[in-house]
């Protein structure tokens, strides 16, 4: 199994999210490697605090990151696993 790192960075409206694997980093940047910009509303439209929402804890808590894909270690969400299983069929 290979071993990832999460970084987080709270921003203005959100909260940026990479998750790399745990070697020591380059100057370029993977395109595995992504940065996600995790954003949450409230019913009026509001932005809310992401970085201490509990949304955000069940979002990161559901990486499924030591699930072979291809022969590497996947690094997405179950959410967005299902998300994309619902869309193509």
């Amino acid at each position: 199994m290979k071993h990832h790192h999460t970084y987080l960075q709270p921003h203005d409206h959100g909260l940026y999210v990479l998750i790399s694997k745990a070697q020591p980093t380059n100057q370029s940047m993977a395109k595995t490697n992504l940065v996600e910009n995790l954003l949450i509303w409230n019913e009026q439209g509001e932005p809310r605090d992401v970085f201490s929402h509990p949304l955000t804890g069940v979002y990161l808590n559901s990486f499924t990151l030591d699930m072979l894909k291809s022969g590497d270690s996947s690094k997405s969400s179950i959410f967005a696993k299902l998300a994309r299983l619902m869309v193509e069929n």
